[in-house]
């Protein structure tokens, strides 16, 4: 426990090193607190001796302020990307895109975007500094952590005049990496390499691949694979006319890494070509070095010094890979279309070269709740398929979209599918008997403490969930509560065993662990009602028409977006009864006027079965055109 005054330190993680560091600030009467920890400490009983002496373990605090890091991390990052914009080396950049106003702006989102995902790590640390003392009222605090320009700018815009910076002393493992890259920094500076810098060593070798990249006029990167779990394939894309440019083994799917065994099998069946983009030539990191240090000279030397090392490295890796994606894609001289998988996470440097080499980049909005969280959308695309107008109005003035397609989510064509179908599956059997009532809950985090703040956060809404579905439960006793979770196989975690068991005791509630079997389309669009934590089928089943209620106990989505206080979020669980009871006692859910509004503005009036069959009809259209 942590008294009111006391002085306290944030290790953010304990390792050995930095528990010598602890066991110091501890002998002068400082508590130590951490909230993530290396593996040689991850035991219970070593936990408990640690707190003895001092180490307290931070496991609620991601609870008291949901997202605020997000809220604060957007702040930061405007302020930082306005003051780096006059660097040297963004001016470098810049002067790549001079006859280019769209490049250029495209190049300002793409670098916002890289800021913004580089710099969160570094906020979290500090806001859980700030959340810190807040929860134990104290007047100060101090913080182990990196002693640089970047840390400095973001307490000081956090206002956190009482938080100081413990220099973070870099580990033997640091001092050895540091040694190799100074050795490497000597030879940088021999004045023959400068003279011997060729464009030529920037050619693309031969590939070793069974498959030419020079074949395909359409490639499509997935991200991770073709399936998301066991819940869908990624196949929005594709066209079942096998003559098509889109059908899915005329398209070369690219991917980054080994392929997951169901990806390269289903590869394998469909006949579709792949390639791992590692198996291209890699651009020269040497050279490019030379290459910055050649144009920016001293400039360089006064960029570390206005904007700090960590915020010009973030730029100058950036860059570097910007420049990666252009040797790539010289391997790909007939590439017309790119199609991107998961638009949020798609590197926008990529996105940039695709640009330049002016390949056509095509992607369709994952999730509809996505366009309202601050620090995601900062994307590059040329064309943009999206759920409808209310997300459109939030994209708009953050993203660099050329043309933007309001068609719909696509994957509510899986539920247009299953509501023509009927089977003798499990779930037509239960629902010719009896009414069921479908539970979608959060993701169960497979170590808990990796990041204890998290964990214990994920572990609590889940148990806050499941609580009140007993409760629930245990007042429709003639309704099937069946939960489908994100990943059935972490059920099986120890740490999880408990709240099961609790469960499996509750004679109408149901876990369902074979998600591979039933499509979570199939059982959404049999269920009579589903409660969710917020999760994408949430939007596909309200475009639909189906009833949902969503359970915003922690402030999320309505923090960033409350579906304009439409009935069907609640937030505890008077609300939720009295919700569930309308829907199943009445027969109510909202007013009828209100649903086609949410379907229209929202989504697009997108329950119509050929979602996917505009989208490949829209490519068409761009190849066509590509093609002339």
């Amino acid at each position: 426990m942590i008294k009111k005054n006391t002085k306290v330190l944030l290790i953010p993680r304990l390792t050995v090193f930095r528990l010598i560091i602890g066991l110091i600030f501890i002998l002068f009467q400082i508590k130590v607190v951490y909230y993530s920890m290396s593996d040689i400490f991850k035991n219970e009983k070593r936990i408990a001796f640690l707190n003895k002496i001092g180490f307290i373990l931070l496991n609620k605090l991601e609870g008291l302020e949901h997202c605020s890091g997000v809220l604060v991390s957007e702040k930061l990052t405007n302020e930082i990307v306005q003051k780096i914009e006059s660097s040297n080396i963004v001016s470098m950049i810049c002067r790549y895109f001079i006859h280019d106003a769209e490049a250029k702006n495209k190049f300002r989102i793409a670098l916002k975007s890289k800021l913004i995902k580089d710099l969160q790590p570094y906020i979290y640390e500090i806001n859980i500094m700030r959340l810190v003392i807040k929860e134990y009222n104290l007047k100060h605090g101090y913080i182990y952590t990196k002693n640089d320009k970047l840390n400095r700018s973001i307490i000081e815009i956090m206002e956190l005049k009482n938080v100081k910076i413990v220099p973070e002393i870099p580990n033997a493992a640091g001092l050895i990496y540091f040694l190799k890259k100074l050795s490497l920094v000597k030879r940088l500076f021999r004045v023959d390499f400068f003279n011997n810098l060729k464009d030529s060593e920037l050619s693309v070798q031969t590939i070793s691949s069974t498959v030419n990249p020079q074949d395909f006029n359409v490639v499509y990167y997935p991200h991770q694979g073709i399936f998301y779990g066991s819940l869908f394939v990624k196949d929005q894309y594709y066209s079942q006319d096998i003559n098509s440019e889109f059908h899915r083994s005329k398209i070369l799917h690219l991917d980054i890494e080994q392929l997951e065994e169901n990806t390269a099998e289903y590869y394998k069946v469909n006949n579709i070509p792949s390639l791992d983009l590692y198996s291209l030539k890699k651009y020269s990191k040497k050279i490019f070095i030379l290459k910055i240090i050649k144009e920016l000279n001293f400039k360089l030397a006064a960029d570390y010094y206005h904007f700090g090392l960590r915020v010009i490295n973030i730029i100058i890796r950036s860059y570097y890979f910007f420049n990666q994606c252009l040797v790539w894609l010289e391997s790909f001289n007939n590439l017309k279309i790119f199609l991107i998988g998961y638009d949020a996470v798609f590197p926008v440097e990529f996105s940039l070269a695709l640009y330049t080499k002016k390949i056509t980049t095509v992607a369709t909005q994952e999730r509809f709740m996505h366009s309202f969280i601050p620090l995601l959308y900062f994307v590059v695309f040329d064309y943009y398929i999206i759920s409808g107008q209310r997300a459109y109005q939030n994209m708009k003035n953050k993203s660099a979209i050329s043309n933007f397609l309001l068609y719909g989510l696509p994957r509510v064509d899986e539920l247009f599918y299953w509501s023509h179908v009927k089977t003798s599956q499990k779930y037509d059997l239960i629902k010719n008997n009896n009414r069921f009532v479908l539970i979608l809950d959060s993701n169960f985090v497979e170590d808990i403490y990796s990041n204890t703040l998290s964990s214990t956060f994920f572990m609590y809404i889940n148990t806050k969930l499941y609580d009140d579905i007993i409760k629930l439960a245990e007042n429709y006793k003639d309704i099937i509560f069946i939960i489908k979770g994100k990943e059935s196989r972490k059920y099986k975690h120890p740490y999880v065993k408990s709240l099961i068991d609790r469960i499996n005791k509750v004679k109408n509630i149901e876990i369902e662990l074979e998600p591979e079997k039933y499509s979570p389309y199939y059982i959404a669009e049999r269920a009579d009602l589903t409660i969710a934590l917020t999760t994408s089928l949430c939007d596909e089943l309200l475009a639909a028409g189906r009833p949902v209620i969503i359970y915003d106990f922690f402030n999320f989505p309505s923090k960033f977006f409350d579906y304009n206080k439409y009935p069907f979020i609640v937030k505890n669980y008077d609300e939720l009864f009295n919700m569930v009871n309308n829907v199943l006692s009445k027969g109510k859910f909202i007013e009828e006027k209100d649903l086609k509004i949410i379907q229209e503005e929202y989504y697009s009036n997108c329950f119509h079965g050929e979602v996917k069959k505009n989208i490949v009809n829209k490519l068409e259209e761009i190849l066509m055109d590509k093609m002339r």
